[in-house]
């Protein structure tokens, strides 16, 4: 992606009533997509991976 393409899709997604989070955003969706990604770096690396996750009920 060049930063010309970036810029512009920031811009796209640049939303002033939407500042936490981003037009159809998926907090479960993205705390498993987390709690996977963390279950990962720990088997790779061999070791537990602290982490915080704001998403109630996905540890």
């Amino acid at each position: 992606m060049s930063e010309t393409e970036l810029l512009t899709l920031l811009r796209e997604l640049d939303d002033p009533e939407r500042l936490e989070q981003p037009l159809h955003y998926d907090r479960a969706a993205t705390g498993l997509a987390f709690a996977g990604l963390v279950r990962r770096l720990e088997a790779d690396f061999g070791a537990p991976c602290e982490s915080e996750r704001d998403t109630p009920g996905l540890q």
